[in-house]
């Protein structure tokens, strides 16, 4: 005979689904003659339908990209890489990540009335220092994105 304490396990169903379309920061040509910084924008749209009205909280965690670190991320040209960062704002003091380590989470609220869809979007801000010298070509970074919806 067995005996113990059973533990209940509850589950939550999303019936319904969201997407995010890629993003794309185009910070343009660089020039390390330049005096200042580069800096662009960009809109990242979160697109949910539902089966069920649906009003719940979203968080959008950053990762590190091809550097592997969100506070150090850099744009990618075979062995030469260009130092840049993604932030909340215009004002480039909170770089987007995962929450940790000194970087800060895109967050909101997604509603969405059952059978209908909606979308939510936040505006990305890139940024790229001045006085990097580097070898002409074109650089690259690849972030991914996680989409949380509790």
């Amino acid at each position: 005979m067995l005996s113990g304490l059973a533990t209940p396990v509850c589950h939550a169903v999303f019936l319904g689904s969201c997407s995010v379309p890629p993003v794309a920061v185009n910070l343009g040509p660089y020039s390390p003659l330049a005096g200042s910084a580069l800096t662009a924008q960009s809109t990242l749209t979160l697109n949910c339908n539902a089966g069920v009205s649906l009003n719940a909280s979203v968080g959008i965690s950053f990762s590190g990209g091809l550097s592997g670190n969100a506070l150090t991320r850099s744009l990618k040209q075979g062995g030469h890489s260009l130092a840049y960062n993604l932030y909340t704002s215009n004002l480039y003091t909170e770089i987007l990540g995962d929450g940790s380590g000194g970087t800060s989470r895109l967050t909101g609220t997604i509603q969405v009335q059952q059978l209908f869809s909606s979308t939510q979007s936040w505006t990305i801000y890139a940024r790229l220092p001045a006085g990097q010298v580097v070898p002409a070509g074109a650089y690259a970074d690849n972030v991914s994105i996680t989409v949380t919806i509790d």
